[in-house]
């Protein structure tokens, strides 16, 4: 793995699954290779929506998360903190931050 990606220490791949519905057990695939292959300075960054729960019970679901965490992926979920505000929450499984966002990015 050490010749992957040379002189890479970040992959970002942007909505990775889809919006709706299951994702696809090839797509699972491909992620979880791109995973095994890259090296371990390289962090690989998946972003996805989130959804909310089919139970009605208001939680946010994150798509394959379990299949995700099989592979070693923490998941984090970033969200506003109230309808039409510029504030954000970014929740790790260590802690959470909070952000504002502006014109020019996260303060």
């Amino acid at each position: 793995a050490s010749n992957f990606l040379p002189n890479v220490t970040l992959i970002v791949v942007d909505d990775w699954a889809p919006k709706q519905g299951r994702t696809p057990e090839n797509t699972i695939t491909l992620i979880e290779n791109a995973l095994k292959k890259s090296p371990d300075y390289c962090s690989v960054l998946l972003t996805s929506k989130s959804y909310s729960s089919p139970t009605g019970d208001g939680a946010v679901r994150i798509r394959a998360k379990e299949r995700l965490e099989e592979f070693g992926c923490e998941t984090w979920i970033l969200s506003r903190l109230k309808q039409n505000s510029s504030k954000r929450n970014l929740s790790t499984s260590e802690t959470e931050f909070e952000f504002d966002l502006t014109e020019d990015g996260f303060v």
